[in-house]
């Protein structure tokens, strides 16, 4: 998505996970790459790595000082790695809604933020109908980026 809306050249290079691309990155066989922070952020604070943007539509709370995607350039632009808890269809409503009140309870507690964000997240509970809004969202964007770059499904 990055290349196509920047109309730069990239290649992308499949390894087996971020681990050995972040070692290929900090030893200088890499121009850049998109990752979660978690495993970024001691190099950059380091100074083995410069943090480039962030992809999400708000400054990241570990790097306060990066601009976002959209500020660098690419308004719009929006990428955000997020988890979320889904039941089985036909979860009674009663209980998606005390699910939903005792999660939204625990996130908001200062003690979990602070479980979260060692690993780069921070909590931001939603509503059902939120989430239902956000998984059609990303749905729709990556069916268009899957549809501009002729990507096959099989």
């Amino acid at each position: 998505m990055f290349a196509l809306k920047t109309k730069i050249k990239v290649l992308h290079v499949p390894y087996r996970g971020s681990a050995p691309a972040v070692t290929e990155l900090v030893g200088g066989r890499l121009d850049f790459m998109m990752d979660p922070p978690a495993r970024l952020i001691p190099l950059v604070r380091d100074g083995r790595l410069r943090a480039l943007a962030v992809s999400s539509e708000k400054h990241y709370f570990a790097l306060p000082d990066t601009p976002t995607v959209a500020e660098s350039g690419l308004p719009g632009f929006k990428i955000i790695g997020w988890q979320g808890l889904i039941g089985p269809a036909g979860l009674p409503d009663a209980i998606l809604r005390r699910l939903n009140t005792e999660v939204v309870r625990i996130l908001n507690e200062p003690a979990t933020a602070e479980l979260f964000r060692p690993f780069g997240n921070e909590p931001a509970p939603t509503s059902p109908e939120e989430f239902k809004r956000r998984l059609a969202a990303d749905i729709a964007i990556w069916q268009t980026l899957a549809d501009e770059i002729h990507f096959v499904r099989i």
